[in-house]
């Protein structure tokens, strides 16, 4: 027998328990003291309270199955419900690829944002460090931060600027002449 037979066997159980309780009902006689007699408001709304007590205790059983047998059933699992997300970075890496670009596709493929954010982070400081301006570009725009890939971004920017181009120097010298 499955888990989910025997669970739906004590629902079905404790539902017909209850339901026989339900028909089988009948409100207490209440002690008259002689002084403080209650009101028949009163004594319509203990009746009433106490019917649907019967019928609260009749639905809390099922549903604390219900609710245990979602919950194991979802922790643990070693498979979910939705399709694995495979994270791709617009990169094609060398023939032989660098330890640089080794380690840009190992950080693309880390599942959890934040832990994928700080590798990135991690790869583009180092290809910054190491001069390599493509790798650094590519790993802070895959940042999943907005803030965080705004500051590696800028980082690029900032030292791109401090760089000479050679190429802009040559034209201008030659426009001079």
């Amino acid at each position: 027998m499955s888990t989910e037979l025997i669970t739906q066997l004590i629902i079905l159980a404790t539902a017909v328990v209850g339901l026989y309780k339900a028909a089988t009902y009948k409100p207490a006689v209440p002690e008259h003291t002689g002084s403080n007699e209650p009101g028949p408001v009163s004594e319509a709304f203990a009746g009433l309270i106490s019917f649907f007590g019967i019928f609260a205790f009749m639905l809390a059983m099922p549903a604390f199955i219900w609710a245990f047998t979602w919950i194991t059933g979802n922790i643990g699992s070693s498979h979910s419900s939705e399709p694995t997300v495979q994270y791709e970075i617009a990169y094609k890496p060398s023939e032989n690829p660098s330890n640089i670009e080794l380690m840009l596709i190992a950080a693309s493929q880390i599942p959890y944002e934040p832990s994928r954010g700080q590798a990135l982070e991690i790869v583009s400081d180092r290809a910054l460090s190491e001069g390599n301006f493509r790798i650094a570009t590519v790993a802070a725009s895959a940042i999943p931060y907005e803030s965080s890939r705004g500051s590696q971004l800028r980082k690029i920017v900032d030292k791109l600027s401090k760089i000479p181009n050679k190429l802009m120097q040559t034209t201008a010298d030659a426009s001079s002449e």
